[in-house]
């Protein structure tokens, strides 16, 4: 009933006409639920959904060891949400064909597709900047990879910032992951935007 009714506010009372949009949001319900592996250097909610870095002379202020989401992404398409918070505005985030990428590797696309929050992201051969990327504590990072329609894009507080440079197909299998480089960086998982007000 939830579908229905969310596609018969956007639709045409007529069949013919309430197709696609009934297609749209039918390939745009996504149900997988993450969680953030552990870390070395990190330490995570109890929910597993948020993430702080170590700030000692080992993890603080490098890119060393990134952090993985425990399941890949097996939906047609997957939409994520990371909210910024403590000293967490500078990160690479997106996706990786596996989670034994080597450290500070964030901008080798055929390792990663992630994004820099900066304002021209540096990762710029992962990903074709649209938008201003830099983030500030509660700002959202969105993450949408649509298997479907094969587009890797990201959003910052519901807005498009960036589109990935390849194709999910390019990046199977996938799974979260991120870099901190802040000592005591914290960041979690959450749900702000819904999908359907993406611009």
């Amino acid at each position: 009933m939830e579908d229905i009714s969310i596609i018969c506010a956007e639709g045409h009372i007529n069949g013919f006409s309430i197709l696609p949009t009934f297609v749209k949001h039918m390939r745009h319900k996504s149900k997988q639920q993450f969680e953030w592996a552990p870390s070395s250097g990190h330490t995570l909610t109890e929910d597993a959904k948020g993430v702080s870095k170590l700030n000692d002379t080992i993890y603080g202020s490098n890119w060393n060891h990134p952090v993985y989401s425990t399941e890949r992404l097996h939906d047609k398409v997957t939409y994520v949400e990371l909210r910024i918070k403590e000293r967490g505005n500078i990160l690479f985030f997106g996706v990786s064909k596996t989670k034994k990428v080597r450290d500070a590797t964030f901008m080798d696309p055929s390792s990663c597709i992630c994004i820099y929050a900066d304002a021209t992201s540096l990762g710029s051969q992962c990903v074709t900047v649209v938008d201003d990327c830099s983030v500030r504590p509660n700002d959202v990072l969105g993450l949408v990879v649509d298997k479907v329609d094969e587009t890797i894009t990201f959003y910052k507080n519901g807005k498009t910032i960036a589109r990935g440079t390849r194709k999910p197909s390019q990046m199977e299998p996938m799974y979260l992951v991120m870099w901190l480089y802040y000592g005591n960086a914290t960041v979690e998982l959450c749900e702000q935007f819904p999908f359907e007000s993406l611009k």
